[in-house]
Order: structure tokens, then C-alpha cells, then sequence
């Protein structure tokens, strides 16, 4: 259900950018203001003006976002690129002026960014990576330990067995 909102959103980008072009295009002039001085001068000659090709680009993200999410294919980064793409739409919200459709917006854009995270964090029941590498770790430990007791007690075992071959 949640892919649902997102392949809308993003096809709804895609096809009509001109809507979102008032809120977007301050944010675009923003950005790309920002990043121009940031980075070389041969990638800032680049770097798009085009405020329906911004709000076209992140349509797609949200539609090829949605459709991981939905079929399952790479699911965790469908909804981690879903969740990135929800964060000009919260700064956006907050330049709303009505301060109700503001407040109402800027809830809406941050809940859905947290649903998007929250299927990104989610591993579905299966332990994270984290907690296998820590889990891999402490049997190498727990195995290391047992050799040198293992070792420890051959050595004793084999004193013994020198010793009273020794004392016959």
C-alpha cells in the first residue's frame, strides 16, 4: 500500500511537472546555487536550471522506488530511494504559506518518509547484517577459546602420561 502513494506521486510527477514547478523551483535555484560553487567547474556547467527536469527525475526515482517495493526486487533500496526522495517534498511543504495546508503537508511528507524508512530498515524478521557479523565474530571467538582449552589439556594430558611412563 505504501508503493501505491509513491507510483501515483511519481507518475503524476513525471507526466504533469508544471504542478509542482511552483513549490520546486526555489528549491532547484537553492540546490543548484548551493552545489555550483561545491564542485568542478566542468560538472557545474552542467548541473541543470530546469526545474521540470528536477521534478521529471524525481518522479522516476519515485517510480522505479515504488515498483522495488511493491514486487519485492531489492526492496530495502526501493524504499531507501523512496524515503531520500521524500525530503524536497518536506522542505517544500514547509514553504507552504497557508499554515494549515503547511502543517497538513509537512505531517503527511514526514510520515511517508517514515513509512519509506522504515521498510528500508525492515528485515522482514531475518537477523540484520550487523548482527551476523557480531554473532560470526563471537563463534570465531568462542572456537579460539575452546582450541587453547583443548590445546591446554592435551599438554596436561600428555605430561601425565610422561610422567608415569617415567615412574614405572
Amino acid at each position: 500500500m505504501l508503493a501505491s502513494y509513491f507510483a501515483v506521486s511519481g507518475y503524476r510527477a513525471w507526466c504533469h511537472p508544471d504542478e509542482l514547478d511552483r513549490y520546486g523551483r526555489p528549491l532547484v535555484e537553492e540546490a543548484v546555487s548551493a552545489a555550483r560553487p561545491r564542485v568542478p567547474p566542468s560538472l557545474a556547467a552542467t548541473l541543470a536550471d530546469d526545474t521540470a527536469g528536477v521534478v521529471k527525475a524525481f518522479g522516476m526515482v519515485q517510480m522505479v522506488g515504488s515498483a522495488m517495493l511493491a514486487t519485492g526486487i531489492l526492496r530495502r533500496v526501493g524504499a531507501g530511494l523512496l524515503a531520500a526522495s521524500m525530503v524536497p517534498h518536506i522542505v517544500a511543504s514547509t514553504r507552504v504559506p497557508s499554515v494549515s495546508t503547511r502543517t497538513d503537508l509537512t505531517v503527511k511528507n514526514t510520515a511517508l518518509a517514515g513509512g519509506a524508512l522504515i521498510a528500508a530498515l525492515d528485515t522482514q524478521g531475518k537477523p540484520s547484517l550487523l548482527w551476523r557479523l557480531r554473532l560470526h565474530r563471537q563463534v570465531e571467538r568462542q572456537a579460539k577459546q575452546s582450541d587453547r582449552r583443548q590445546a591446554k589439556a592435551a599438554k596436561k594430558l600428555a605430561r601425565k602420561a610422561a610422567k608415569s611412563e617415567s615412574g614405572e
